[in-house]
């Protein structure tokens, strides 16, 4: 009976071993999320560029006709929100702004940065923008 708990046990290690390995080593997401969502009396947009990394070429960029909310927005939706099958593990931001009544605010990140990534424009107060990346 011991010897067969002990085969068991040693069994489950081994086969174990290559899942823990794998999720080690594993590649960025192919599928990748990006959410622009305002809060009420909000208008903003966003361009976004995926990045395998942030110093390599560009994979793919979502421009502001797709990222924008508020209602003054082209979509005049709350929220915006594209997947992108692409394996991107970086983000580059190169225009987004936020504006609150007559109140604007310039939240472009182009230096760029590591994927997830959260960005929040506040351009009055506690009322936002934010744009997640995933």
């Amino acid at each position: 009976m011991k010897r067969a708990i002990l085969g068991l046990g040693v069994a489950a290690v081994f086969s174990a071993a290559p899942v823990v390995a794998g999720t080690a080593a594993a590649a960025p997401p192919v599928r990748v999320t990006i959410v622009l969502s305002c809060d009420k009396g909000v208008d903003a947009q966003a361009s976004v560029t995926l990045r395998a990394a942030v110093d390599s070429g560009d994979l793919a960029t979502i421009t502001n006709d797709e990222l924008n909310c508020g209602p003054n927005s082209i979509s005049g939706r709350t929220r915006a929100r594209v997947v992108v099958d692409v394996p991107a593990g970086a983000v580059v931001v190169p225009q987004f702004a936020a504006t609150a009544g007559t109140s604007s605010l310039d939240c472009s990140f182009p230096a760029g940065g590591p994927l997830p990534a959260l960005f929040v424009c506040a351009p009055v107060g506690s009322s936002t923008a934010q744009l997640s990346v995933k």
